[in-house]
């Protein structure tokens, strides 16, 4: 092989070996803004990147990180460190630490190494050095680090050390105006701060009448929280800045050396220096706009570019103008804001403007020999404001499923944005809005289910323009006066049939067998946009409830109902009585008949009613004490009826040792119990096997099949299957005559028919399911005879009670209960 070939194959491998080596990115001539600049050391335990210290931090790789990048002027990455012993970024001390850069998976893959800090001085970095840097803080003061990006090689950075945080150069102004400097005038610059600066921080004005090529430096002495500075006459163009400084009069390296700047973000502040002047007024109409409360401002090259310098006057009827002396036949570009700062600025359109280079436009002029008035533009316009109208939209969406997001409207006089402009639901399917436009203006728009085009209706060419992306959009002339356009259907250009004839519908569902949410029982369905929590339904009484909607004739629905107000309550309809919902349930459905319709009551996620609660009788238990010490936590019953509760049923004492309570059962339910001389099993009695059934756990139980009707069981005594030896007084019971009551269920008043040989004194008690005293005693004395007692139910809520009578007769006592259902 010849010399040559051997030295052009060395030199590929040593290319490639090259490239193996070095990463793309260090070849790169600044660093890789994802990754920034870091600098982990001892003082934050060499965590990197630097999460726990954030002032040590990338900002484009650590959330919150401080260790930004700053593109005017000398690239560079800034942070200011405080050091405290408490409270501060990091403890005052001697560190060893690095400059890095890297992916998080490598961070240590860029290092910057071999310097030990001395304060206030620029410094040069090796790139991946052999030895950490060195750094001495001190509690009590704050250090601003300017790191120069050279890329991935050698670089410089410096330290500056003060006695507090450096303020920052909250405003910058000027006199005279830009714009408005004469040949041979002074320009006085003055600033003002965010705070009262330390001793440390050094102030100045750095300008230039020829691009920097050559600067000029001017100290500016702060009192309190202003200062200024005099640019003496010159000639030109003259660009000016203000910075700080630890470092005195530096005469190169200003960007590395600074503080803080403010160089009017990024453009510099600028004048020039008129040789001749003519007077322009500016004018702008901002009678189509709402005014920001900063008011209206003019920017230019003529004053910087500054958004608070030039406040504009009202001179009324929404015009807005300001006149400012500007040199004769120079080229100005200016626009207007809306408030002072450029979120307010207007949008110039590119056919009256000359482009930015931010991607929009300025207005632009020649400044004419004479002193000129200019035209009121429209803010954001060419033209002058044309008169406005309002136009109405309708469109019917009778045909269409409505969005959850709802209908909106989109057209070119809103920016074509499917989310803009929502339409307000006007009735039954049909929806509205208005909008103001110019006067005798064409545009073009269409409508949206939801708030993305992929809801967008599918307007037919016949009554279309070419939207230019295969479709068509509606288009409206707008005349001189207000208008409201006529209903159309959605992606039609006509209006929907007519609709049917209402008829009413009531839907009815059964919950006695659920437990009712506290936010109510809701209906959804297609006639109300599935919305889970808009159409609560009544309670109408024994757990059914209701809700009445018009629907249109011989319509087809589904529906289901909601305990509650969310999805997640939703019941599950049965597959029998069900179409699929298409998210594996199921809803009901129906066809609307030619009349108003009642539904049948069925039972919550069933196909059917609910099963009939089954008949009830009041069944009275009685025990006597006599023969033994009642606890101080009373006498109380327990039962399979009640779930063996030995607390929930306490007894009353109603004679000499007798207890008793009275329960609501279901007929011919085999009731199994036994008396509790307390409120703890430890207190159960002792069921005697020949009156108890067997326990399943070695004892017995009381028992009794409930009857058809009211019943009361004997006093027997406590462990015992009969009565105690000591018996009550004869009842007369059997003299008396007790009916039932009438009508039963009621809902108003009902009667009960007492047939006796002697005059009666009785006391009735009404009481609810669970045993609480829903109407207090009444008392009253009945004469001998058949007699009709009148019981006032009105005021009850529906449900089922206990009507209590306690009976005396010749001095002695009969209770008698009566079950009542209020309706």
């Amino acid at each position: 092989m010849k010399l040559n070939s051997v030295k052009q194959v060395l030199g590929v491998t040593i290319i490639i070996l090259l490239t193996m080596c070095y990463p793309y990115q260090r070849l790169k001539a600044q660093i890789w803004e994802p990754e920034g600049i870091s600098m982990p050391g001892l003082w934050n335990g060499w965590t990197n990147p630097p999460v726990n210290v954030l002032a040590l931090a990338s900002s484009t790789q650590v959330p919150g990180g401080l260790v930004t990048k700053i593109t005017s002027g000398t690239v560079r990455w800034h942070t200011t460190i405080k050091v405290a012993a408490t409270g501060g970024d990091v403890i005052g001390g001697s560190y060893p630490f690095l400059f890095t850069s890297g992916p998080t998976s490598n961070p240590w893959q860029n290092t910057w190494k071999d310097v030990s800090v001395v304060m206030n001085t620029i410094q040069n970095y090796s790139y991946n050095g052999a030895a950490d840097d060195q750094i001495t803080v001190v509690n009590g003061k704050w250090y601003t680090a300017n790191w120069q990006d050279n890329g991935y090689s050698a670089t410089n950075a410096i330290f500056m050390e003060t006695s507090g945080n450096p303020v920052d150069i909250s405003t910058v102004s000027q006199s005279p105006l830009p714009g408005q400097v004469a040949v041979g005038q002074n320009v006085t610059v003055s600033i003002t701060l965010s705070a009262a600066p330390c001793a440390e921080e050094l102030f100045y004005l750095r300008y230039s009448n020829d691009g920097f090529t050559t600067t000029h430096l001017l100290p500016i002495i702060p009192t309190g929280t202003a200062g200024s500075a005099v640019i003496p006459a010159t000639t030109g163009t003259v660009s000016y800045y203000i910075f700080s400084t630890t470092v005195a009069n530096p005469t190169a390296d200003y960007d590395m050396y600074a503080l803080k700047v403010n160089n009017n973000a990024g453009t510099n502040y600028s004048f020039y220096y008129n040789t001749s002047n003519t007077n322009v007024t500016f004018r702008v109409n901002m009678s189509q706009q709402t005014v920001s409360p900063d008011g209206v401002h003019l920017v230019g090259d003529f004053q910087g570019w500054n958004t608070t310098a030039t406040p504009m006057t009202n001179a009324g009827a929404g015009i807005y103008s300001v006149t400012l002396p500007l040199m004769s036949q120079s080229y100005q570009e200016y626009k207007f804001l809306n408030g002072n700062s450029y979120v307010g600025e207007e949008t110039v359109p590119a056919a009256c403007g000359a482009d930015n280079g931010s991607g929009g436009f300025n207005r632009f002029i020649t400044i004419p020999q004479s002193d000129s008035v200019l035209g009121a533009v429209c803010f954001s316009s060419c033209t002058a404001c044309l008169p406005q109208v309002n136009v109405t939209f309708y469109v019917d969406m009778a045909n269409e499923t409505v969005s959850a997001d709802g209908v909106h409207l989109a057209g070119d006089f809103q920016g074509w944005n499917p989310a803009g402009t929502p339409m307000t639901l006007l009735a039954d399917k049909v929806y509205y809005t208005t909008v103001t436009l110019e006067a005798n203006s064409v545009h073009q728009y269409k409508f949206i289910n939801g708030i993305t085009w992929d809801g967008k209706e599918s307007v037919p060419a016949t009554c279309g323009v070419d939207d230019g992306n295969g479709g068509y959009n509606r288009s409206v002339n707008v005349e001189s006066t207000n208008m409201e356009l006529p209903f159309v259907c959605f992606s039609s250009c006509s209006a929907c049939a007519p609709p049917a004839e209402l008829k009413n519908v009531t839907f009815k569902v059964n919950m006695s067998e659920q437990t009712v949410s506290p936010n109510g029982i809701h209906l959804v369905g297609d006639f109300q946009n599935w919305n889970p929590d808009t159409t609560e339904m009544t309670l109408m009484g024994n757990g059914i409830y209701t809700v009445t909607l018009p629907m249109g004739q011989g319509s087809y629905h589904e529906y289901k109902f909601i305990n509650g107000t969310t999805w997640a309550e939703e019941e599950s309809v049965p597959t029998e009585c069900g179409v699929d919902d298409g998210n594996g349930g199921y809803n009901r459905f129906f066809t609307l008949s030619t009349n108003d319709t009642i539904m049948d009551a069925v039972c919550f996620a069933s196909c059917a009613p609910c099963a009939a609660p089954p008949a009830t009788s009041v069944v009275t238990f009685r025990v006597d004490m006599k023969e033994v010490i009642v606890s101080d936590s009373g006498v109380h019953l327990a039962g399979n009826f009640q779930g063996w509760d030995t607390h929930a049923t306490p007894m009353t004492l109603i004679a000499d040792g007798i207890y008793e309570v009275s329960v609501l059962i279901n007929e011919g339910y085999l009731s199994q119990y036994k008396f509790i001389n307390g409120n703890a099993w430890t207190d159960a009695e002792i069921v005697p096997s020949d009156c108890g059934m067997d326990d399943g756990n070695g004892g017995f139980n009381r028992f009794l099949t409930v009857p058809v009707s009211d019943t009361v069981t004997d006093a027997v005594c406590l462990n015992q299957c009969s009565v105690c030896h000591v018996g009550l007084p004869e009842s007369p019971g059997a003299k008396l005559e007790v009916g039932k009551l009438w009508p039963n269920p009621s809902n108003d008043v009902c009667t009960i028919n007492l047939n006796s040989p002697d005059k009666l004194n009785v006391k009735i008690r009404v009481l609810n399911s669970v045993g609480i005293l829903v109407i207090p005693e009444v008392v009253s004395e009945i004469p001998s005879g058949s007699q009709m007692l009148r019981l006032d139910a009105s005021h009850l809520i529906p449900g089922m009670y206990i009507v209590s009578m306690e009976i005396w007769m010749n001095g002695q006592k009969s209770v008698v209960n009566r079950c009542l259902i209020k309706k």
